[in-house]
């Protein structure tokens, strides 16, 4: 199969990009806190809590749930505002004369909380002197573009690291562009076909980008190699996108990229008219580290992989094959979503792969975006706005990055080489005499394709601050740190747009703007943010050593002395605790490294391990014990690669898990559950929901009442069927017996059972006689 790069470009003509503002050299802030009646602060809801399940279902939960946080603590909620679904920035009001220590004290100690801190500010200590990065609104924050990740403020905590890498796996780039020479690695060619190489030296070192054009004669004399209908010019693509993932910073020329430090690979797998999957698949490989056939060993192993490309159809299990092997060694592959408007496009909707979907500036769905539920978050593509009708119309929300002029083979690189806003220079309010020529080439960038390298680029900055991060780490935590999508167009001007739905089938295309869902299953789990990645980012990782196997009533020893802190910091606590929803174990060393449980005889039950940094951050790792295992989704240590993307299973368990019980009479049975915060369960017997007369019947508490009479076969089969997931139960074995003297084995009745009393004292009577 051919993958096609997921840009969409629109041709553009040339001018000269618009002059650079001042740019201040250096920045100061002010010093000291400013007084304030109402203190801002950051608070972060428990999750797993009864409060949190009942939040999760009510569009306004959380809110809800800061209200009754500040209202029985005696505080006054003056404002609110979401960062995640969990952590929330609020400003509160005590008592006149009550100290913020005093506040953060109550609020810290109250069971919902798990943590609370100032809402300090923070100042930049200088914005990039970059000429271009006034147009790069996706990096910035403004009301006016609330799916910008605001790259700003991620900046005060890292630039990223100088010794991560990150693979681009694309059309190769133009290592002689000025902005991006000095970030780059020598990356390596993949394509085994001449056509697609086009020219370059393929398979073999090296990723340069000869260019991808395709001419009327390809199309005529070639078809089946090209399968496009008409002629395009070069993309420079892979150009385009390592320009966001790391154009070189505040070197006083053209663009900023997401990360200043880490260094971008190279692979050129895609050319003319696209590429072949065993060529994307050994480029994705080889730029993990894993070896290759007929290619030599990569020195300058990734930790993050862009694929801004793609194709319809679900995942080739070639592609589930190279994920599982880059995710077997700790490295995330980050893929766009496509731009079809339908389902996502493959690799992206591969297990392990962070799937990107576009989202307009207003945070809504672009319409060409392909969305559904394997989408990981939503990031800026760009788009031109409503007002873009002509040729001489400014596309407003550009992806402005990198490019070269050409429209063929390479030019030579320029102070120009930058898409820009207009075909040109519209500070003349004129058009006339713009034309076409080699060298002379502009394009806009919009697509999911600028979509992916955006996620790529906050992973690497993540990856920077806490390196012991696994795959699925950074997955998880790129999601805990989106922000919620508006549920409002802010380029509506009537009606709002509709809903994003999940798409039916290939046919189903949402081609215009609609407004993401907030379940995670269209535009995934929220927008990217660079900050709040970061602040995950930053949480320690709690680590669970279990035994491979467990008997009942053995004692269990569960080893959390593995846990880690990100780079710089220490794990300073360890906290053991049952979780609600299962059997409550008792524990032994819940305040130590290693902690002890016994294992049940019947029933699963879970205990928590939570690990406190020196910085107050946390993370919590459960383990499932039941009478035969232990297991946990936890690493055993803090670093180990091998993960899974796959949440654990609904675990249900039914006490006793076998007995006896007469007609008429009834048993009493408990269900206990693990892995899901949701402990409610319906009851079946016979697979019949609650029962009949003829099998017994059941309550919704679990008390069975057996038939009035044994039935065949005289066992039954109890049922407990989680509410959380349908397919997880547990179940039970009951015999229906006979009461005694109902006949057969020598029962009696109570008749019979007296008169053989009454002959019994009759006879010792007579024998006692003189």
């Amino acid at each position: 199969m051919r993958w096609l790069i997921c840009l969409s470009a629109l041709a553009a003509l040339t001018g000269t990009p618009a002059s650079a503002a001042e740019v201040n050299l250096v920045r100061t802030h002010p010093h000291g806190t400013p007084a304030a009646a109402a203190q801002p602060l950051i608070i972060k809801l428990r999750a797993g809590t009864a409060a949190a399940a009942a939040a999760q279902a009510r569009p306004d939960g959380a809110r809800e749930r800061i209200v009754a946080l500040a209202s029985r603590n005696g505080l006054r909620l003056v404002a609110h505002r979401p960062i995640t679904a969990l952590i929330h920035a609020v400003r509160i009001e005590a008592a006149v004369g009550e100290s913020a220590a005093a506040i953060l004290a109550r609020l810290r100690a109250d069971p919902e909380v798990e943590y609370a801190v100032p809402d300090e500010r923070r100042y930049i200590h200088g914005a990039p002197n970059d000429p271009l990065y006034a147009q790069q609104w996706y990096l910035q924050i403004a009301a006016a573009t609330p799916s910008a990740v605001d790259a700003v403020d991620a900046w005060t905590t890292t630039t990223g690291s100088t010794t991560l890498v990150i693979a681009d796996i694309d059309t190769g780039v133009r290592p002689d562009h000025p902005d991006l020479a000095s970030r780059l690695l020598a990356g390596y060619c993949f394509i085994s076909d001449p056509f697609i190489a086009n020219g370059g030296a393929c398979p073999g070192p090296g990723a340069a980008d000869p260019g991808d054009w395709v001419t009327s004669a390809d199309i005529t004399n070639d078809p089946d190699e090209c399968g496009q209908a008409t002629a395009e010019p070069s993309s420079w693509h892979g150009t385009r996108v390592a320009g966001i993932l790391g154009a070189a910073t505040n070197n006083g020329i053209g663009v900023a990229g997401l990360t200043w430090g880490p260094l971008i690979l190279p692979v050129r797998s895609v050319g003319t008219c696209g590429g072949l999957d065993s060529d994307i698949i050994s480029g994705m490989l080889w730029a993990g580290g894993i070896a290759v056939s007929d290619a030599p060993a990569n020195p300058n192993p990734a930790k993050i992989i862009n694929m801004s490309l793609g194709g319809t159809g679900s995942c080739p299990q070639s592609y589930i094959e190279a994920v599982g092997q880059l995710t077997a060694v700790g490295v995330l592959v980050v893929a766009s979503a496509g731009n079809e408007g339908g389902p996502v496009d493959a690799p992206a909707n591969c297990p392990g792969v962070v799937g990107v979907a576009g989202l307009r500036q207003a945070g809504t769905k672009v319409g060409y975006s392909s969305l559904g539920p394997e989408v990981a978050l939503g990031a800026p593509a760009g788009n031109c706005g409503d007002s873009f009708t002509t040729a001489e119309s400014a596309c407003v929300y550009t992806m402005t990055t990198t490019t070269n002029l050409s429209t063929t083979g390479p030019a030579t690189p320029d102070a120009n080489d930058y898409t820009g806003l207009y075909y040109c220079d519209p500070t003349t309010g004129s058009y006339t005499g713009c034309s076409i020529s080699t060298g002379q080439y502009r394009t806009y960038n919009i697509g999911t394709s600028f979509s992916a390298p955006v996620v790529s680029g906050i992973a690497a900055l993540m990856s920077s601050v806490n390196s012991s991060l696994n795959s699925c780490q950074l997955m998880s935590r790129l999601k805990e740190g989106s922000l919620p999508f508006p549920q409002t167009s802010l380029d509506a001007t009537g009606a709002q747009p509709p809903m994003c739905h999940v798409p039916t089938g290939a046919n189903d295309v949402q081609n215009s703007e609609c407004i993401c869902t907030r379940d995670d299953q269209t535009c995934g789990a929220g927008m990217a943010n660079a900050p709040g990645a970061l602040t995950a980012a930053l949480r320690p990782i709690a680590a669970v050593a279990v035994p491979a196997s467990v008997t009942a009533g053995q004692i269990v020893t569960l080893d959390g002395s593995g846990s880690g802190a990100a780079d710089g910091h220490t794990v300073s606590s360890y906290q053991w605790s049952p979780v609600s929803g299962g059997l409550t174990l008792s524990i032994t060393g819940a305040a130590t490294s290693k902690a002890s449980v016994t294992a049940p005889s019947c029933g699963v039950g879970t205990v928590a391990l939570t690990v406190t940094d020196d910085a107050g951050r946390t993370d919590t790792a459960n383990v499932v014990i039941t009478p035969g295992s232990a297991t946990t989704s936890a690493p055993a240590a803090a670093g180990q690669s091998a993960c899974s993307t796959t949440a654990p299973a609904v675990t249900v368990a039914v006490c006793p898990a076998s007995d006896s019980v007469q007609t008429g009479r009834t048993a009493t049975l408990t269900a206990t559950l693990a892995n899901t915060t949701n402990s409610a369960v319906t009851w079946e017997v016979n697979g019949v929901a609650g029962g009949n007369a003829t099998v017994g019947t059941i309550t919704s508490a679990g008390v069975y009442s057996a038939p009035a009479s044994v039935p065949s076969p005289a066992s039954v089969t109890i049922t407990a069927v989680s509410a959380a997931d349908a397919s997880a139960t547990g179940s039970a074995q009951l015999t229906i017996t006979a009461p005694p003297g109902s006949g057969g084995g020598g029962a009696c009745d109570c008749l019979t059972l007296l008169g053989g009393a009454m002959l019994l004292i009759a006879r010792r009577r007579r024998t006692s006689r003189p």
